[in-house]
């Protein structure tokens, strides 16, 4: 993952877990109460937004979707816990990784 001034490039693992593997885990996997609350959107703008990401040679993300995908991987992450690396194939600090990269981005745009 790399960032420009205004963009967050997703790649590898980061593309992978915020475009593939946490919307299906929102869609299928975690019972998620008031999610439109807790993410700031509802299911349906995540789906829309990451299925357009898979069809995009390159995926950069502005401030907005940065945030909305932040909260996203963190409620799956909260969800999953122990289960995470069963349920998506990755390691809990390899999305605590993706979480600190978004973190670090949107801190560069400014106060959330």
């Amino acid at each position: 993952m790399s960032s420009t001034r205004q963009h967050l490039d997703l790649t590898g693992t980061s593309r992978e877990l915020l475009t593939v593997t946490v919307p299906n885990e929102i869609r299928n996997g975690c019972n998620i109460p008031e999610f439109e609350r807790v993410v700031g959107v509802p299911e349906s703008v995540i789906r829309a937004m990451t299925m357009a990401f898979r069809t995009e040679p390159n995926v950069a993300v502005n401030r907005e979707q940065a945030i909305v995908l932040r909260k996203a991987l963190n409620v799956v992450m909260s969800e999953l816990t122990s289960e995470f690396q069963t349920r998506t194939g990755y390691e809990l600090s390899e999305a605590a990784e993706v979480l600190f990269q978004l973190d670090a981005f949107i801190a560069s745009q400014g106060v959330l």
